[in-house]
């Protein structure tokens, strides 16, 4: 089976993870070849095999509006010419009808008003509406469709058009096995420290401003020594409201620390020197920082969101992430919990990590893909 992957709007977060996690267990399958049009930089993550032919060119490398324009004039040739049994956009848009073709419900953000009216009436909020649109027009006219998430299922499923002939799916990410931590020792605590980590993007919808103010309600009014680890890259608005946040509450620089983007596969070890993992996003399809979170040994304090609490159940300490008491609420919560309850949850997380397997996404997808292939 020839798949013709398009890529050509994927290039950072969790969609490039996938990405490079499908490619990577897709070679191991010998009766399947990989047309991958992408950008360089997503290009140079994948691995170079025989099986996977890289495509990339001016247009794609161009702006929004002159890849549409290669999109609609020159891609379907060029999945004609390279003859691809299945187009599958892990991006979420498909520009094109090729049949057969399957597309992911990947981005909740053009789906989730809350999390839209943060930004108020602006070029952004615009592009999130727009986005909407494109993204229900491409999945409703996809032969096949995955999602994530049973959550996105429901509310993205709801905005579709009718189209008996498509097939859908939920095949949720894996995690890589570097993350995981079977028997990982608790970080040495003798100083008296307790560490927060929290890895994410800073953007407008994942409360990093709210994180800090409530770090800085528990330093005020309890007697925890806690510090704040803030990991990820940054958006230019939201930056400068967390810059606000931190000369506020933290004016000498004592105890929350920007680190910036950290290398995905250096990950691992920030998690290890930390003692409680925070995640404080209000709008997911499905984290894959959550995932890696879990599986890493460290008890986990996230927000109340459905897809959080889709993977984490019962074994989740969950908070309201535009409530600073609240967060604060869930932390002394985790710092006040005897030890062996702590290790319960975390030894649980990891059992529901288990079933997060990329090898299991890889083949399910696959599998789904080729089903596809062989209906049209």
């Amino acid at each position: 089976m020839i798949i013709g992957v398009d890529a050509t709007n994927i290039s950072r977060g969790g969609g490039k993870t996938h990405l490079v996690e499908y490619i990577n267990g897709s070679i191991l399958e010998k009766n399947i070849k990989l047309i991958v049009w992408a950008p360089l930089s997503t290009l140079e993550s994948l691995p170079n095999h025989s099986r996977v032919v890289k495509k990339n060119n001016g247009f794609i490398n161009s702006n929004i509006l002159i890849r549409i324009f290669w999109h609609l004039f020159f891609f379907r040739f060029e999945l004609r010419k390279n003859n691809c049994d299945v187009l599958f956009a892990p991006g979420g848009s498909l520009i094109i009808d090729y049949y057969p073709s399957v597309t992911m419900s990947r981005n909740m953000l053009p789906f989730d008003e809350n999390a839209k009216s943060l930004l108020g009436w602006s070029l952004k909020r615009l592009k999130f509406e727009l986005l909407k649109l494109v993204q229900i027009n491409s999945m409703s006219k996809a032969n096949g469709l995955i999602y994530l998430t049973n959550h996105a299922k429901e509310i993205i499923g709801n905005e579709l058009k009718f189209n008996p002939g498509r097939l859908e799916v939920v095949i949720p990410h894996g995690v890589n096995k570097k993350f995981v931590k079977l028997n990982s020792k608790s970080r040495d605590r003798n100083d008296g420290r307790i560490v927060i980590t929290y890895v994410s993007i800073i953007d407008f919808y994942k409360h990093h401003s709210e994180v800090v103010q409530a770090v800085s309600f528990i330093r005020e009014n309890y007697a925890f020594d806690f510090e704040l680890n803030l990991v990820g890259p940054h958006e230019a608005g939201p930056m400068k409201k967390l810059t606000k946040a931190i000369s506020k509450y933290d004016p000498n620089s004592e105890w929350v620390h920007y680190l910036g983007e950290i290398a995905h596969d250096k990950l691992n070890l920030i998690y290890e020197n930390t003692d409680f993992l925070l995640y404080a996003s209000s709008c997911e399809n499905l984290p894959n920082i959550l995932l890696e979170m879990m599986a890493s040994g460290r008890p986990c304090i996230v927000s109340d969101i459905p897809p959080n609490r889709e993977i984490l159940g019962s074994n989740g300490t969950y908070f309201n992430p535009y409530d600073p008491i609240s967060i604060a609420e869930a932390l002394i919560e985790m710092a006040t919990l005897p030890l062996k309850n702590i290790e319960r949850t975390v030894v649980r997380n990891q059992e529901i990590i288990s079933n997060y397997k990329w090898e299991l996404t890889v083949k399910k997808t696959i599998n789904f893909l080729n089903k596809i292939a062989n209906e049209k």
